[in-house]
């Protein structure tokens, strides 16, 4: 309790003092461009998308695609968004709200005003995002809206359809949909070569081929909201969802060959979750002020099992449960001279896995997590930044295993304006690492006859500092930068295999000296006929540092990224390729599958169509290959996919909408937890 209430003085006194720091100027530090749709800001940019963009984009996701963001990789068949590169994930809000997958899709394109591309993120986002992309829309039209997103493969089992209806009335808004994802791949195969240092100075080499396979899995998700507003006063939310996710069925059918001959074994498993989940919002504004609270409560629901052979017969079940709660509180403040943000958050986590079978363990966690931050943005002539202070105190007990940490998170971003449009920025940031709960739990797993998989429950948190340098122009018909970047992780959990007595190898995790990365990047896009036709070219070199307690690995490599967008009439053709992302991390060397779409769509009234080709006239696709580089265990593994390659897509939107304008609530909103904390032994 002391600990907390400390916490609470600190981000006090924080807050005041940020406060204190008011500049001459009289806005916030926005460089507008003349006759250009972007606007350079300290944290990345404002955009707003073309009147031809928005006509011709089939979805959110789609109109994303269209901008041409650096280090952005969009995949309209899946509706995912990722970066192209390690760095963190990508935050997707709607008018500041985290949104998911449902919530994107329903919303209009034609709604959109303007786009946040966020890629330095200030302390308020949290931490582990290395990208926003905050969505801004128009009123929405107050009466009903009715509309549908189906997305499904020809050449494969693979699709995902949302359903969506929205009906309002005076101050007050209900809104249900519903998603259905599908996949059913047979046609991925791996191929395995591993080798393994014996204790007695020989060398066991093994080689693992997949004859057969299958890939499995069903989702169900439905969302129900309740809005009511006061315009320019104050909002309150109500969500409801419902997430049901199954893999009926996921099995290896492999061939084994060592210096004993030839042999079969087989890998299989099974799960079932089941994530009910409630959202509460309220936010209140007055004057250029605003204070805005929430909460989230969620459960999750786990049933697994697996099993496999290979060097015997072995199997296990877990019967898992999660349930967690998270709140947070921000109070704004748009002063004359800068933006004041402070707000505190709390969340708590209690997951309970007992596993049977071969596997006899019971793991129970808790975790608590309290991080108060404040923030402030200005300008002082030419100058612009972003400043901010977090500070975050995580608890975690398992059984006689437990931890207090306490992180301080200093932030600075600042932009000099050189020029017309020519900005440099400097960026720093201190962010904490925490392993996931399977990680830390204390159960142990066979993998294979030569394998076993450990958790550590003394892995420790660490910090992670990161430097960036950009110098960019924002014109009219084009946007360029040229980027340096530098990572570094001292302390990390970092893989390391251990020789058991009986001759076999077990991967865990534990604290290692670190590892490093830095990179430096370019980035040009340029409109080569306005409104007509886009282009985007970017490229990336990467050197990474990997320092265990037994070894040092180094790696060099590139990254390129192309993409072109037309629009012609009704018609909107787009290409995008990139040659996938390549890394290594303590003693692993992974290489990401290069990837091609072709996208045309067609616009007829209400409903658009629309074809996706990923990985055109390439059968086979090479999606995955890695190295393990331990000293006793060297392995080398290639996944190739034909469901995935040469794969088409036929996209069908339709949207009706009738009624008035309507003010959407705009907030925050907090993100449930889908840790269930479950350790697997097959990848």
């Amino acid at each position: 309790m002391n600990k907390r209430f400390t916490l609470v003085v600190i981000a006090a006194i924080c807050s005041f003092c940020l406060a204190a720091q008011e500049t001459k100027e009289a806005d916030l530090p926005e460089v507008s461009i003349t006759a250009a749709r972007t606007t350079a800001r300290p944290d990345g940019m404002h955009i707003i998308p073309s009147s031809q963009q928005l006509a011709h984009a089939a979805s959110s996701y789609s109109l994303i695609k269209m901008l041409q963001l650096p280090g952005i990789r969009v995949d309209e068949t899946l509706n995912s968004i990722q970066t192209a590169s390690p760095e963190g994930n990508v935050q997707i809000r709607i008018n500041d709200i985290i949104v998911s997958r449902n919530e994107m899709l329903r919303i209009d394109p034609k709604t959109i005003k303007s786009i946040d591309f966020i890629d330095a993120p200030g302390v308020r986002y949290g931490q582990g995002i290395s990208h926003v992309i905050c969505i801004y829309t128009h009123q929405n039209q107050q009466g009903y809206s009715l509309g549908t997103h189906l997305t499904n493969s020809l050449t494969t089992y693979n699709g995902n359809n949302n359903v969506f209806a929205t009906y309002n009335h005076l101050r007050s808004e209900w809104n249900l949909s519903y998603n259905f994802g599908y996949q059913d791949f047979k046609k991925d195969r791996s191929q395995e070569q591993a080798q393994y240092a014996m204790a007695d100075g020989t060398m066991r080499n093994l080689s693992r081929t997949d004859l057969d396979s299958r890939t499995r899995s069903f989702s169900n998700n439905a969302q129900l909201t309740y809005s009511l507003t006061c315009p320019e006063r104050s909002a309150l939310q109500i969500g409801l969802s419902l997430l049901h996710q199954q893999n009926p069925g996921t099995f290896q059918q492999q061939e084994i060959i060592d210096e004993t001959g030839k042999y079969y074994a087989y890998k299989a498993s099974a799960s079932h979750s089941l994530s009910p989940e409630l959202d509460l919002y309220y936010s209140l504004k007055w004057d250029r002020q605003s204070l805005t609270a929430n909460a989230n409560l969620s459960s999750i629901h786990t049933s697994t099992s697996q099993r496999m052979d290979e060097g015997g017969p072995y199997e296990y079940a877990v019967a898992g449960k999660t349930y967690s709660l998270a709140g947070e509180g921000i109070y704004e403040n748009q002063m004359q001279h800068l933006a004041w943000t402070s707000g505190l958050n709390y969340s708590a986590a209690y997951t309970d896995n007992l596993y049977s079978g071969d596997v006899s363990a019971n793991t129970r966690f808790h975790r608590q997590e309290t991080y108060a931050f404040s923030q402030i943005k200005g300008k002082i002539g030419r100058f612009g930044y972003v400043t901010g202070m977090g500070v975050t105190y995580l608890t975690y007990r398992q059984d006689n295993h437990h931890w207090n940490y306490w992180l301080w998170r200093p932030k600075l971003t600042t932009t000099y304006q050189i020029g017309r449009g020519t900005q440099l920025k400097y960026s720093f940031e201190t962010s904490s690492h925490v392993s996931s709960i399977a990680l830390i739990s204390d159960t142990e797993f066979r993998m294979n006859s030569m394998e076993w998989k450990r958790g550590n429950p003394s892995l420790k948190p660490n910090r992670r500092y990161e430097h960036t340098m950009r110098i960019s122009h924002d014109a009219a018909r084009y946007s360029t930068y040229l980027e340096g970047y530098y990572r570094r992780n001292p302390h990390c959990n970092m893989e390391t295999y251990e020789r058991t007595a009986d001759g076999t190898f077990v991967y865990t995790q534990r604290n290692q000296p670190g590892c490093h990365m830095y990179y430096i990047s370019g980035y040009y896009r340029h409109e080569l006929l306005p409104d007509r036709l886009s282009a985007s070219v970017s490229a990336s070199l990467y050197r990474f540092y990997n320092y265990g307690d037994t070894y040092r690995h180094h790696y060099t490599a590139g990254n390129g990224v192309a993409s072109i967008d037309a629009y012609l009439g009704r018609w909107t053709l787009s290409a995008y390729a990139d040659n996938g992302w390549h890394w290594t991390e303590g003693e692993h060397e992974g290489h990401q599958s290069y990837a091609t779409y072709l996208t045309a769509s067609y616009q007829l009234g209400a409903c658009r169509i629309a074809v996706f080709w990923q990985h055109p006239l390439d059968g086979t696709v090479n999606s995955y290959k890695s190295k393990v580089l331990n000293e006793m265990v060297h392995k080398t593994l290639s996944q190739t996919s034909c469901d995935r390659g040469n794969m088409i897509a036929i996209n069908f939107t339709w949207r009706l909408t009738k009624g008035r304008k309507y003010e959407p609530i705009q907030r925050q909103k907090r993100k449930g937890n889908t840790d269930n904390g479950i350790l697997s032994a097959i990848p």
